[in-house]
């Protein structure tokens, strides 16, 4: 079994990284808004078009990426939690 400081660390990791993750999803999302108010309001523009597509492009790559990590650290939370539970 772990001791109680020991539970309170990995507690207290688990929670720094959920609000990372989650500041880092608002911030992708205001990405995508971004790059969409670009797009809509290139009027013909073609690089501020490229831009946009660009930044879309980039805030999708994070967004996956952000759901492979999140998906990532939720298995190892619950392989933790029943190997701590059997153990």
């Amino acid at each position: 079994a772990i001791g109680l400081a020991a539970t309170f660390h990995i507690v207290g990791a688990w929670l720094l990284l959920s609000i990372v993750l989650g500041i880092i999803g608002v911030l992708l999302v205001g990405l995508i808004v971004y790059g969409g108010v670009l797009y809509a309001t290139s009027a013909g523009n073609e690089k501020q078009v490229d831009t946009a597509k660009q930044v879309l492009t980039y805030a999708i790559i994070g967004i996956v990426i952000l759901a492979g990590v999140g998906a990532d650290t939720v298995v190892k939370r619950v392989v933790a939690s029943r190997r701590r539970r059997a153990g």
